[in-house]
């Protein structure tokens, strides 16, 4: 079976890249080995590899139980704490556009594509 590739922005891409190599960084001024931290999380070597590379196919889950084992789950209580633009929206009373990934389609759309092409052939 082919795995589901999800579109996701350049944006968001490098992100993630920070996010795995602070992650990265956090590990190794600890002195965990990659092994050492695949035991812990419970995932293969290789998971630990792409999650340092920031890899956007990784579990979320990976990522929060990385960040527990290195002792920042302070760092995960503020996520989304502070809500800024959230904040100004309601304010203002402005309605927030919601962002689409470019490229991205909903299920309907493929579903509806795959038939048609189907029929096509």
């Amino acid at each position: 079976m082919r795995k589901k590739i999800y579109p996701v922005s350049d944006k968001l891409l490098k992100i993630l890249s920070v996010f795995g190599a602070n992650i990265k960084a956090a590990r190794e001024r600890r002195s965990i080995t990659i092994i050492e931290m695949a035991e812990r999380i419970e995932v293969s070597v290789s998971t630990i590899i792409r999650l340092e590379k920031g890899s956007y196919d990784l579990p979320i889950a990976t990522y929060l139980q990385a960040m527990y084992v290195l002792g920042l789950e302070k760092e995960l209580e503020k996520l989304c704490s502070e809500d800024l633009i959230g904040e100004e929206f309601k304010l203002s009373g402005k309605k927030f556009a919601h962002r689409r990934v470019k490229g991205y389609i909903s299920r309907k759309e493929y579903e509806d594509k795959k038939k048609n092409e189907a029929a096509d052939s």
